[in-house]
């Protein structure tokens, strides 16, 4: 851009114009023809400088980001400037200067802070990973044996940490106020003890009784709660709608008002289009303007033929009504039931549950086995196939942990995986270990919890099972290398049998008490 004539203040007036402008290019070529003429023009040399920091105006130089006290252009302005302009502008370096020490002590000061966090944190790190392994195993007690165990991690802690040891207290008092109460482990065995001894089995039932009693009376209040929180809250709802349907009301009626005026206006307007085109019509003039016609019969004035369509203007649209409000999706209140297997479960060693009769046979830490009491269903062993059948893999496997499974909704999630060996020998063809929540007896398991044995009689044999009561054979999971299976015989005996047919199912699971 040539740039002609113009003293050194003025051309630095029009180089600051354009550093308002952000166009900097533009403010320096000012600035460098002022100092053409006049090199010991302090401005300029302060122009140059803010086009070169990108600064609007002399002002802002004390608001940038970095410090400008080695810059050449800023030691020329310094060089040549009066006192009082000298002064001005040492004070905007030093701002500059002073803030970004500030900044460096800020930082330092967070990067240590940071520093003696991650130090503090990593020496805390061993104590409050031995908190963490004792609050596991607090999570995984069932019985007085293991809160004690808990008891005495919680005591191994060596902590200088006031926090920490606020909760390994009250972690140990916890421990120690549930190391007093019996744990559904105890109560299990307990209930299987008090089975066999009607003395304290009385003294139990009336203690349930009670429990129940009181238990009953907790959740009808609980009911009661939330029925009136319920039908409050339906109230709010029908309040809501009814007077959302009222807006909708007025809005739906003012616009047919609205769309009824406009008919009535349109309606008017036509008759007197017809009235007007009838006279004129009558009086042999154009119905359309009311011209004259022509010798060929068109309009002179607007050219239309005399015979032409009168032209009614278009009626008016029917208005976009709104949508009428949807009826409010009112919550319904469901009552809680008591868990009545709860109860029962405590009291005997057999009961139904999910609609089949189950039977206690073994109990494991916070767990009991059971085994439905007769045969629920007939199936085969695999569908799929009859030749080199595993347990692993054969369909009754996948039905048992899927469907049916699903169908025993209330204790599902109660259901605990259990690891099951399946083990090969000379007899046996074996298959890897399975994980099963639902799953069939082995051979050794019937002969444990049933006393069958190998088909003869035995008045300790517990194994005859009935489908539609009559007795009946069951499918156990284990298969010899001829690919029988083994069974248990409608006498309650062990057998063998291809899996030609549809045997009976006894599924068996653990569940968490």
């Amino acid at each position: 851009m040539g740039i002609i004539g113009g003293t050194a203040e003025s051309l630095t007036e029009r180089g600051l114009l354009f550093l308002e402008d952000r166009d900097w290019e533009s403010a320096s070529n000012y600035f460098n023809t002022a100092l053409n003429i006049n090199p010991r023009y302090a401005p300029a040399y302060v122009g140059l400088l803010c086009a070169e920091l990108k600064v609007v105006s002399e002002s802002r130089l004390m608001n940038v980001r970095k410090s400008f006290s080695e810059n050449p252009k800023y030691l020329k302005a310094i060089r040549f400037a009066d006192e009082n302009y000298r002064a001005k502008l040492e004070e905007y370096s030093s701002t500059v200067k002073k803030r970004m020490e500030a900044e460096h002590e800020m930082a330092s000061a967070e990067v240590e802070r940071q520093q003696k966090e991650t130090a503090a944190v990593a020496k805390r790190k061993p104590v409050q990973d031995a908190f963490d392994q004792a609050m596991k195993l607090m999570e995984d007690s069932y019985s007085r044996c293991d809160y004690q165990k808990v008891i005495d991690a919680f005591r191994d802690i060596k902590s200088d940490y006031e926090d920490m040891n606020i909760q390994i207290t009250e972690k140990i008092a916890e421990c120690e106020r549930l190391n007093e109460i019996d744990t559904p482990f105890d109560i299990a065995l307990l209930s299987l003890r008090e089975h066999f001894h009607p003395q304290f089995r009385a003294l139990k039932e009336a203690s349930l009784k009670e429990e129940r009693r009181i238990d009953l009376e907790n959740l009808n209040a609980e009911n009661d709660k939330a029925e009136a929180l319920n039908n409050a809250e339906c109230r709010r709802l029908r309040q809501e709608y009814n007077a959302a349907q009222k807006a909708w009301q007025d809005d739906v009626d003012s616009l047919k008002a609205e769309y009824d005026k406009k008919f009535e206006e349109w309606e008017a307007k036509v008759n007197d289009l017809k009235t007007q085109a009838e006279t004129w019509k009558s009086q042999k003039l154009c119905q359309h303007c009311g011209g004259k016609i022509k010798l060929f019969g068109s309009c002179k004035l607007c050219k239309r033929k005399k015979d032409e369509k009168l032209e009614i203007p278009p009626q008016p649209e029917q208005p976009d009504f709104p949508s009428e409000p949807a009826e409010p999706d009112l919550p319904e209140f469901i009552p809680q039931v008591l868990d009545e297997s709860l109860y029962i479960l405590k009291e005997k060693r057999n009961f139904e549950l999910e609609g089949i009769n189950w039977r206690i046979v073994d109990t494991q830490h916070h767990k009991v086995l059971l085994v439905s009491e007769e045969i629920i269903e007939r199936c085969p062993f695999d569908e799929e196939s009859v030749y080199n059948l595993v347990w692993e893999n054969c369909s009754l496997r996948k039905y048992l942990n899927g469907s049916f499974l699903d169908k025993l909704t209330t204790i599902k999630p109660a259901v605990a995986k259990t690891t099951n060996e399946n083990p090969s020998s000379d007899y046996y063809k074996g298959c890897n270990t399975t994980t099963d929540r639902i799953f069939l007896l082995s051979k050794n398991e019937a002969r444990r919890y049933f006393n069958v044995n190998e088909n003869y009689p035995n008045e300790t044999n517990t194994g005859i099972a009935k489908y539609e009561n009559k007795p009946y054979w069951w499918w156990l999971r284990w298969i010899n290398k001829s690919g029988e299976l083994d069974i248990v015989n409608e006498n309650g005996n062990s057998h063998i049998m291809f899996c030609y047919q549809a045997g009976g199912i006894r599924p068996a699971l653990w569940l968490n008490i």
